[in-house]
């Protein structure tokens, strides 16, 4: 395995484990500052086009709170008035230039 598997492996192995513990502030860490996420509108949304920046760009504060609020809900309760398909960030569709 050459350094740079190693990296990506460790930050997998990072972002696993910030998941499966709830740790908001760790996943946070791995967020490069100029971050977007993208996020299909629902399951079915393969084309990038159609997705949305539901997150928006990286802001380390706002993307922490989301993530601890997503990690304190009740499990399998979505937020109230968001019914939609995909599971990703709950905002709403966000334009980045």
């Amino acid at each position: 395995m050459t350094n740079t598997e190693a990296a990506i492996h460790a930050m997998v192995d990072r972002e696993t484990r910030a998941w499966n513990e709830r740790d908001a502030p760790a996943l946070a860490d791995l967020c490069h500052p100029d971050m977007v996420w993208p996020w299909p509108p629902n399951a079915g949304s393969h084309d990038p086009v159609t997705w949305c920046a539901g997150f928006g760009r990286y802001d380390r504060a706002r993307w922490t709170a989301e993530w601890q609020e997503l990690f304190e809900r009740p499990q399998g309760r979505r937020a109230p008035g968001l019914e939609r398909e995909s599971p990703g960030p709950r905002r709403r569709h966000t334009t980045v230039s």
